[in-house]
């Protein structure tokens, strides 16, 4: 199955060789034409033309979601599915590693994977998270950019994680040291446009408009506050519970 994965991924990657570029938009894929390098679609060069590292010396920390590669599932932009692929996310280079057999490691190049999930055992329990690319522009952020789906459907709830390396200076004794910090923001995808999360009950309530009565009540019995994320995810949770919800 893995195999497979990445012959379809073959057929589906630009040529990379000189100044050629991935051209590929949500759902569509441009066919790369002559013989290309199977190594240059998946394995991206640092400037020295070395293999690619996701570790930077002299940086505290790691760039990915979770350091250890997971089980996921692969669904590509053309929705073709695949299970069981050994995978991490670099969330500081927004892009998905895959490790084959004999632990070799592969990038797949952005706009190839519309959704990702990973499965993580904790104790006896296995936790998943889902993540999706292909939403439109926000912020600073990229059609590229991997969300964490935080709840799905008519109204779908995203979190963006981002991670940099910032750097701190030790006044006494001058030695600068740098680290990975993430940084956290959620969004609503609703009416094919992203909207940043405010927690504010007349914001909310203005978004989701359709079903104001219904949801006053729920905020009421459920005797709700928005001063956490997980009151606002509870509510887009019901929202989403409607089956005949229409905007």
């Amino acid at each position: 199955m893995i195999r497979s994965f990445f012959l379809l991924l073959f057929f589906i990657c630009l040529n990379l060789s000189g100044k050629s570029q991935l051209k590929v938009n949500m759902g569509e894929g441009r066919l790369s034409s002559g013989k290309v390098s199977w190594d240059d679609q998946l394995i991206i060069l640092d400037k020295n033309g070395g293999s690619f590292h996701s570790y930077y010396n002299g940086t505290d920390g790691h760039p990915f979601f979770i350091e250890s590669f997971k089980s996921s599932s692969i669904k590509l932009v053309s929705g073709d599915s695949f299970n069981n692929v050994i995978a991490r996310l670099d969330i500081y280079k927004q892009m998905i590693q895959v490790k084959l057999k004999g632990d070799t490691v592969k990038t797949v190049l952005p706009g190839n994977i519309a959704e990702i999930i990973f499965y993580d055992t904790v104790g006896s329990d296995i936790h998943s998270y889902k993540f999706q690319s292909g939403y439109p522009e926000v912020d600073n952020l990229k059609r590229n950019t991997y969300y964490q789906v935080i709840s799905d459907g008519k109204i779908t709830m995203l979190k963006s994680s981002i991670k940099k390396i910032n750097k701190a200076k030790n006044e006494l004794s001058g030695e600068v040291s740098s680290q990975f910090d993430t940084y956290e923001d959620y969004y609503l995808y609703v009416k094919y446009e992203m909207k940043k999360i405010k927690k504010d009950k007349e914001y909310l309530l203005n978004l989701l408009a359709d079903k104001r009565k219904e949801l006053e009540t729920y905020i009421e019995d459920q005797k709700m506050n928005f001063r956490s994320l997980e009151s606002i995810k509870k509510l887009i949770d019901y929202y989403n519970s409607f089956p005949d919800t229409k905007f």
